[in-house]
């Protein structure tokens, strides 16, 4: 938040509940689609999923995002945590998926 200039307003509800649900549903389709692209690839094994997992970040998260905070003026800090939030999670779910599989 501070990052972005955002504060806090005391009282007011930052609607967490939401967001939080939005999050998970779009975890499980992100999820979803990341299993279809390891079946397609015929990948088997933590370690060949979760390339599969840093390959999808490198051209769906970070490819858009670092050109849009650029655009943007914002702090790398900024993309390194937003971004890195999504390299770790596609990271172990690529790799439990493909040892899943």
């Amino acid at each position: 938040m501070e990052l972005i200039g955002v504060t806090r307003e005391p009282g007011k509800r930052d609607g967490l509940l939401l967001g939080m649900t939005a999050s998970f549903f779009g975890d499980l389709v992100m999820s979803f689609i990341l299993a279809n692209i390891i079946v397609w690839a015929h990948v088997a094994g933590f370690t060949r999923g979760s390339v599969i997992g840093v390959l999808v970040w490198i051209g769906f998260i970070a490819a858009p995002n670092l050109p849009q905070g650029l655009y943007e003026k914002r702090p790398f800090k900024l993309f390194a945590i937003n971004s890195g939030y999504w390299l770790v999670g596609l990271f172990i779910v690529g790799g439990i998926l493909a040892s899943w599989h």
